[in-house]
């Protein structure tokens, strides 16, 4: 296995990661798991452990320490990096096989043996908390897994230092916050993140290092090794492709599904001046044209930070009611939403909705049961990409740098 982990560095960082989550490491090891108690030797699940923290820090090129290493081996709807930890499946997988088994067992040993059996398995059962439903499925390895990496969510959870990194893991769990880790990396329909790229998004996920202390070319702000004050500086270069890409990615959903739409259409309101990021040209829904303006707020600014480490979305809530108050003369023609993203992955309410219908009617429309997720790996790739084009325009300019060559940039 070492030598097979080893070959990953010959990978972008982006496919060594899919490869080694889907692959090489907790798929090819689970048959051992649930055949063998392996669970009862701590050495040799510390040496797997060890050896994939190893990894991880070779193909991502970010130091893990023992907090961030618990982070990313969460599953990623939980926050992490979907590579589990062999010392944490290794008991589910044992005692799911075991309880699976009950009744093959009870064939093929002889009665006498079936009480030894029992309390076998009575006894590793022990090792779960106590306060389980009584109809909770021993035969179900996720479900036993789950009460182990929630139990150590909630301890990651709760220990945070500050709020930047509570806000960091509660987006973290968002659709837009982890879509990205789950794209098919290619470079013929844009989903390949280049090495840099995916170095950041991963850091800026897991609240790692990912610069030193250093002076934003921008602003002049001192920048920490976070370096989250590139998200929400006000000479963000991540900000302008942004805005263009997540309404060109709504443009086309809706064109998809036969609504066509026109970019920041005249005569919407009142005041020329103001224009809707785009409107439909034919009805939404109940004989009214939907016009939308794209609104993304920093998650980690220092103005939303105390409400986006109690719930995700906050702030991007917060940027739809200005949206709206700048909006209520719009021609009553038109059904106004605003569409309130966060850096991080939270979405405001009225995106949800608006995304949601969307997805809905997109997968009936080109009979793609899938079509929903890639609006939503699009968008969070688009999320990602600015990131780590805020974060690379914060680095100081010497020696003749131009971040105005970077690829991703219009």
């Amino acid at each position: 296995m070492t030598l097979m982990l080893s070959k990953l560095s010959l990978l972008s960082s982006q496919e060594a990661l899919l490869l080694l989550r889907m692959s090489l490491f907790a798929p090819r090891i689970i048959y051992l798991f649930r055949t063998t108690p392996c669970f009862t030797k701590k050495e040799f699940l510390d040496s797997l452990d060890n050896l994939l923290r190893d990894t991880l820090e070779s193909i991502l090129n970010l130091r893990l320490t023992e907090r961030l290493f618990s982070k990313a081996t969460l599953p990623i709807s939980a926050g992490g990096l979907g590579v589990r930890s062999a010392s944490e499946v290794a008991l589910p997988c044992y005692l799911s096989s075991l309880a699976a088994s009950v009744d093959m067992v009870h064939q093929i040993l002889p009665c006498n043996l079936h009480a030894s059996f029992s309390e076998s398995q009575s006894s590793l059962q022990t090792l779960l908390p106590s306060n389980l439903e009584p109809e909770f499925d021993f035969k179900s390895q996720s479900e036993i897994d789950k009460l182990f990496w929630s139990s150590r969510k909630s301890s990651l959870l709760e220990s945070c230092e500050t709020v930047l990194e509570r806000a960091v893991m509660l987006s973290a769990e968002e659709n837009l916050g982890f879509k990205w880790l789950q794209v098919i990396p290619n470079t013929n329909t844009n989903t390949a993140l280049d090495n840099t790229t995916f170095r950041i998004a991963v850091g800026l996920r897991l609240h790692a290092d990912i610069c030193k202390n250093h002076v934003c070319r921008l602003c002049k702000q001192v920048i920490d090794s976070k370096g989250v004050h590139a998200l929400s500086c006000d000479f963000s270069k991540g900000r302008v492709p942004r805005h263009a890409q997540l309404n060109s990615e709504i443009c086309k959903a809706f064109s998809t599904i036969k609504i066509p739409c026109i970019r920041e259409p005249l005569g919407t309101h009142p005041n020329p001046n103001l224009r809707p990021d785009g409107a439909s040209i034919v009805p939404w829904k109940n004989g009214k044209f939907i016009a939308w303006d794209v609104t993304v707020a920093d998650t980690l600014a220092p103005s939303y930070r105390n409400g986006t480490s109690n719930r995700p979305g906050y702030g991007a809530d917060i940027r739809k009611r200005d949206k709206f108050t700048k909006y209520r003369d719009l021609s009553p023609q038109y059904d106004f939403q605003a569409l309130g993203f966060e850096t991080m992955g939270g979405l405001g309410r009225g995106a949800e909705s608006i995304i949601g219908e969307l997805s809905r009617q997109l997968r009936d429309h080109t009979a793609e049961p899938r079509a929903g997720d890639y609006l939503l790996q699009r968008l969070s790739l688009i999320i990602a990409r600015s990131n780590a084009v805020s974060v690379l325009g914060s680095l100081i300019d010497d020696n003749g740098y131009r971040l105005d060559d970077h690829p991703w940039i219009a």
